[in-house]
């Protein structure tokens, strides 16, 4: 009995992910073998499914970093503001927005060609080695994942401790404007493109 509702369980999840919509993106396709599983959410009114990206990915933005480092590195080098993106693989509303906001062609030009973006999961259980391992400046507590490191940049140099969290950035670490989730296509728009603006009065500023 016990294995029959499982087989059942199984045959219906997959029903529904193939049934998914963003399948057939076309702006940076999304296929599900970018994917390690899904999380099922039912209520009273609707079931939602989201996906979890493989190995930390940010499709459709398969380029990205995943480091902050090597982000300031690479700014400098190709001259290009940060687009720093804090999430989790527990964030719901970091899903909907990968789902709903980045394959949006707007949106995928402006971060590809205006942006060095960087992913950094604050729950990445990935362990530091050990003469990387340091103390908090926000909490007695050792960091001691890749995750650890991430929330702690969040929380002690971007003052916020939430996900999805936007923060744009030049190649010296100032911060050039800050946001957190949105619904729509045309607010994360205006977000990216005051960025950019930001960015390029800045670098005037410093000529």
């Amino acid at each position: 009995m016990r294995k029959l509702f499982f087989f059942s369980f199984f045959i219906f999840s997959f029903s529904i992910l193939s049934a998914l919509p963003w399948t057939n993106v076309t702006a940076g396709s999304r296929t599900s073998g970018q994917y390690d599983t899904a999380i099922v959410k039912s209520d009273s009114t609707k079931t939602k499914v989201y996906r979890i990206y493989k190995n930390y990915g940010c499709p459709p933005y398969n380029d990205c970093l995943h480091d902050y480092d090597e982000a300031l590195k690479k700014a400098k080098l190709d001259n290009k503001p940060i687009l720093l993106y804090f999430t989790g693989n527990t964030c719901v509303n970091c899903r909907k927005m990968e789902t709903n906001i980045w394959p949006d062609t707007s949106i995928y030009k402006r971060i590809k060609n205006n942006y060095i973006f960087v992913s950094l999961y604050v729950d990445d259980q990935t362990k530091l080695p050990k003469d990387k391992v340091t103390t908090s400046k926000t909490g007695n507590y050792k960091i001691e994942t890749v995750g650890d490191k991430w929330i702690e940049l969040e929380v002690s140099v971007f003052k916020n401790n939430t996900q999805p969290f936007y923060v744009v950035s030049n190649s010296n670490g100032t911060v050039l404007t800050q946001g957190g989730y949105t619904s729509t296509i045309e607010e994360f728009k205006k977000f990216l493109d005051a960025g950019k603006i930001a960015f390029n009065a800045s670098s005037a500023v410093a000529k």
